[in-house]
Formats: structure tokens, sequence, C-alpha cells
């Protein structure tokens, strides 16, 4: 398991316009909200962690997506 709050204190290299920084590690938790969007994963699948800074509710928010860049919910409010 990595503690990404480690990595998120690192000062991150130049970025190139355009280009996302990538962060690769694992956790393991649950995903909620699922019931408001379509996407689907599975234990043990790969998922893709966005940072939500606007979001309404939390700006604290992290949503899940899977590799297909559906939207699975969110990562519960006291990982994020």
């Amino acid at each position: 398991t990595v503690d990404l709050t480690d990595v998120a204190e690192e000062e991150p290299e130049e970025e190139v316009e355009g280009e996302e920084l990538l962060f690769l590690g694992s956790i393991k938790g649950q995903i909620v909200g699922i019931r408001y969007y379509h996407g689907e994963a599975h234990p043990g699948e790969y998922v893709k962690l966005v940072r939500e800074p606007n979001n309404p509710y939390d700006r604290n928010a992290i949503r899940v997506e899977n590799l297909s860049g559906e939207k699975v919910g969110h990562i519960k409010k006291e990982q994020a």
C-alpha cells in the first residue's frame, strides 16, 4: 500500500502543457456513490483516481474512473 500523502508533498516536476501529472500506487478502500454512475470496477481492477477541487459537495473529493474512462464513484471522504 502506498501512502499518497507523502507523494503529494513532493515538488512536482515541470509539467508540459496538455500533459497530466501521474502517480502510480495502490490503496485499499471502498468506492462510494456507485449508484449515481454507470461505470463498473471489480475487486483488484486498476482504476484512475481524479481530484475534483470544484466538486460542489466536497472540494477534496476524489473521483474513481475505470480504465475505459467511465465514472465509477468516489473514494470515501475519510480517505480523500
